[in-house]
């Protein structure tokens, strides 16, 4: 995006550079921003055109796509602001891509987030921007934010929710986080569906190792989801298909008939959850439901599963689609990508080899078979996330790794050594009085 800044077009001071627009020049210089000018004269300086981007008629003028800034040291800040997390945003790509250690940036992008939020440096100006970044850095590197801070920007900053419920769906959603949600919904600070219905969307996609600690505030959540209105119904069932289990589902759709049999869209997020139903009674009830019903999008949805479950042809059309990790998602899959890929699992007259692909490309998005649950022996649960004990107990590698080490080099800050540990890694002390023992930090 190309930055313009205003400049005189016949400067008073002839040319010395004491000019405003100078400061704006040297500041984009120094950081390396290419940039254009646009020359204006005095004239132009009080025409409307000008007077839109600085109401005082005076240069200079900063524009960057829609953003538009006036007054010299509101810029320079700005420029200085944005040079700095385009940096680090760099740093940790570099060192993400080359396996460094990031820790020194994670903890610099906790601090910054802490004090930026108790100063009130966010609040004016191009602040909420500045926020969104700043939180998007968190979630790249794996920054700790408090539920504090959490809980008062989802209450009190609207404009990045979006951007913390993002954050929260990267990382594993903790007990504490599920509180801050919980909490945050039945604030009466949501007021409309929107936040609500954003607030599902990502958290049925959030990773969650154990529904230890974490099963009651989610129950909380659903409970505060309003099922007589189209959007409350549309949060309770979609959690649901992933929090509850399929009796609870089942209950939620037959008790809720009045609201979603007259919508096509809400018949549509009933019938993809054919392949949740395993057991012959939920499937008979399910099933009947869906049959009897004249909601076009329900019917539609419920063949299509069946069709992916025993049609080869059908299969073989959403292979690649399946196949393929979804590049915006941390997990690399999606919640309806994930009811879609249920079904297609559970289809006996494809090769095995290909099933076992869609498992291994996917694998994010599943936990161990349970024993009772659907036919191909796998279910959406809370957790998606492969490093699960009992995902690890299903798959277990070849030969267990070696747990790595690594240190800072004080010589340099980017290089890192390694080294595999053959023995348990010991408390922080401990383990600092055995390094200096094997003087690993100097190489000896």
């Amino acid at each position: 995006m190309t930055i313009t800044i205003t400049a005189f077009e016949r400067s008073p001071d002839g040319g010395k550079g004491l000019a405003r627009d100078t400061r704006v020049r040297w500041a984009l210089e120094e950081v390396g921003q290419p940039y254009e000018v646009r020359l204006v004269s005095f004239r132009a300086l009080k025409e409307p055109a000008h007077l839109t981007l600085n109401p005082f008629g005076k240069i200079p003028t900063y524009e960057e796509g829609d953003l538009v800034l006036f007054e010299t040291g509101a810029i320079v800040l700005h420029i200085a602001d944005r040079h700095r997390l385009d940096t680090l945003r760099r740093r940790l790509n570099r060192r993400q891509s080359q396996g460094v250690s990031v820790e020194r940036d994670r903890r610099l992008i906790a601090l910054r987030l802490r004090r930026g939020l108790r100063s009130g440096s966010f609040d004016d100006g191009n602040g909420e921007k500045t926020l969104k970044r700043w939180i998007g850095l968190a979630g790249q590197a794996g920054a700790p934010i408090t539920a504090t801070d959490l809980r008062s920007m989802i209450i009190l900053r609207p404009g990045v929710r979006e951007n913390v419920f993002a954050y929260l769906r990267r990382a594993d959603l903790t007990a504490s986080r599920a509180k801050v949600l919980a909490e945050s919904a039945n604030s009466g600070w949501f007021v409309d569906d929107a936040a609500l219905v954003d607030l599902t969307n990502h958290l049925t996609e959030t990773t969650v190792t154990t529904r230890s600690g974490r099963h009651k505030r989610i129950g909380t959540l659903i409970a505060s989801c309003d099922p007589t209105n189209q959007f409350g119904l549309y949060c309770k069932l979609w959690m649901l298909s992933k929090y509850g289990d399929a009796p609870s589902l089942l209950t939620a759709i037959q008790s809720s008939q009045d609201i979603w049999l007259p919508s096509e869209r809400l018949g549509r997020l009933v019938g993809s959850f054919t392949p949740l139903f395993s057991s012959k009674k939920d499937w008979q009830s399910y099933f009947e439901l869906i049959t009897q019903s004249r909601n076009i999008g329900a019917r539609a949805t419920y063949k299509f599963h069946l069709r992916l479950r025993d049609d080869d042809a059908v299969f073989k059309a959403m292979y690649a689609s399946l196949k393929n990790p979804n590049p915006s998602r941390d997990t690399g899959i999606t919640h309806p990508k994930f009811l879609c890929l249920l079904s297609a699992l559970k289809n006996n007259r494809v090769p095995t080899a290909q099933t076992d692909l869609l498992r291994r490309k996917n694998s994010a998005g599943f936990l161990t078979s349970i024993t009772g649950q659907s036919p191909s022996g796998w279910r959406p649960l809370a957790v998606h996330n492969p490093e699960n004990p009992a995902f690890r107990r299903r798959h277990p590698p070849a030969t267990p790794p070696a747990p790595i080490i690594s240190f800072q080099h004080p010589d340099t800050a980017d290089s890192v050594r390694r080294h595999p540990c053959a023995f348990p890694i010991p408390s922080s002390m401990k383990f600092a009085r055995a390094c200096r023992r094997l003087r690993w930090f100097r190489g000896g």
